[in-house]
């Protein structure tokens, strides 16, 4: 047991009760709402980008593409947390409810992200949104064409 803090979020949901979800002595639909938590591991600030891919060979949307890394002994739930583009504050790509195995990763493309990567300069980050810390950075410029970015170890 450790004596680190952890951040609940709560989420509701709406679900039909009843077999079919429809109560069909009526025209209206009961609904029963239940609450599922997203707890946030301690785990999740040892997340990093790992390798990212801003400026593919030719057309580019649909094939660039970030990679996080969980470079812990334990899965992590992800809780809370945005990928942002710095350079457009307004950009982000929220991570919430993916995991991200002992060791493994996580790649998530353009399309997904709802966002480009710029080729001239970028600056990405993984932020906590309700606190905004900064678990990691990332910044480039002049992004090579066909080449990727990685992290390499220290």
């Amino acid at each position: 047991a450790t004596n680190a803090a952890i951040l609940v979020i709560t989420v509701t949901a709406v679900v039909p009760t009843g077999s079919s979800g429809i109560n069909t002595s009526s025209n209206t639909t009961e609904q029963l709402s239940q609450t599922k938590q997203c707890v946030a591991s301690i785990y999740q600030k040892s997340l990093v980008f790992s390798e990212i891919f801003p400026n593919p060979k030719g057309r580019d949307t649909g094939q660039e593409w970030i990679e996080l890394f969980n470079p812990t002994a334990e899965h992590i739930q992800l809780c809370d947390l945005l990928i942002v583009d710095g350079k457009h504050e307004d950009t982000s790509f929220d991570l919430t409810n993916l995991s991200i195995p002992a060791y493994g990763y996580l790649t998530v493309g353009d399309e997904t992200l709802g966002f480009t990567l710029g080729n001239q300069e970028g600056l990405l980050s993984i932020l906590e949104k309700t606190i905004g810390t900064v678990f990691d950075l990332v910044s480039y410029i002049q992004a090579p064409e066909g080449k990727s970015y990685s992290r390499l170890e220290s």
